[in-house]
């Protein structure tokens, strides 16, 4: 993280060895201009999870030209395709999996559901995860007389969210940017949802729109948008012979664009061209 390249300028000074130092999200969204600026002045290379982290950098004073992009990956392996389609009276099922802290805009999601709810009697919100906001979401989700069909699992392993997700329909994680700047980097689950074949709904916020490609895994709308999540859950679940050709489509682009194995090769490519 870029706040442990912090701490390890002056171990490259007195090893005089190269320093890489990979950003990931939460750590170049509390920047300030000075936070780094010896760190980027030492470092010899910075990596990015996507354009939109490489133009934080850029605007917080790092030369372009020790920027690299690295996507993060997934282990194709653990994913297995599924085709999705709901039989006559079974509920169109949305998964959302995040901590329960702003930036995940869970909130949302339960608002944008509610209002799907008053016409679609047959739909279900499952919410994986846990954390500060919880209170918040429960009292949300009572307030709005939710609670037969928005089921929150709690904490769950990762092989517990892989079998939710083959059970699932519809992936939804409408990420905001919170109060005090915190925001994604490139959701990881994003990627395993895809890599099972899942049609995705998100947000136009940080690396997103390069992991979810709209109109074609999924769709995106602008952040904190509920009638625009609305009408996007809305389509989805009255246009079910899609979700396999967004799930191929995005079985594939996970395949090319981040699977682990290549992002491991491309890693190992960029520490030896450094250490040469």
């Amino acid at each position: 993280f870029g706040t442990n390249g912090n701490h390890s300028i002056q171990l490259k000074q007195v090893l005089k060895k190269p320093l890489i130092t990979s950003f990931y999200g939460f750590d170049a969204a509390i920047a300030d201009s000075t936070t780094y600026l010896e760190l980027f002045n030492t470092a010899d290379k910075i990596t990015v999870l996507s354009n939109d982290m490489k133009n934080d950098m850029l605007a917080l004073g790092c030369p372009e030209e020790n920027i690299i992009i690295h996507h993060l990956g997934v282990d194709l392996d653990k994913f297995s395709y599924t085709q999705r389609y709901v039989n006559p009276n079974e509920k169109a099922i949305f998964l959302c999996v995040g901590r329960f802290v702003e930036k995940k805009g869970i909130t949302y999601a339960i608002k944008a559901f509610s209002r799907l709810l008053i016409e679609y009697k047959n739909v279900e919100l499952r919410i994986i995860g846990d954390g500060r906001m919880k209170k918040e979401i429960e009292d949300l989700i009572f307030r709005l007389k939710l609670q037969k069909n928005v089921i929150l699992l709690g904490s769950y392993t990762h092989t517990g969210i892989i079998d939710e997700m083959h059970r699932s329909h519809i992936f939804l994680l409408p990420s905001i940017t919170a109060e005090n700047g915190d925001k994604e980097g490139t959701p990881t689950v994003l990627m395993e949802a895809q890599a099972t074949g899942m049609p995705v709904l998100s947000t136009y916020h940080a690396g997103i729109p390069e992991v979810v490609i709209n109109g074609k895994t999924g769709y995106l709308v602008e952040e904190k948008n509920i009638d625009s999540l609305y009408e996007k859950m809305k389509y989805l679940v009255e246009q079910p012979k899609i979700w396999n050709k967004l799930g191929k489509n995005g079985r594939n682009h996970i395949k090319e664009n981040y699977n682990i194995s290549n992002q491991v090769e491309k890693l190992e490519y960029i520490y030896k061209d450094v250490i040469k």
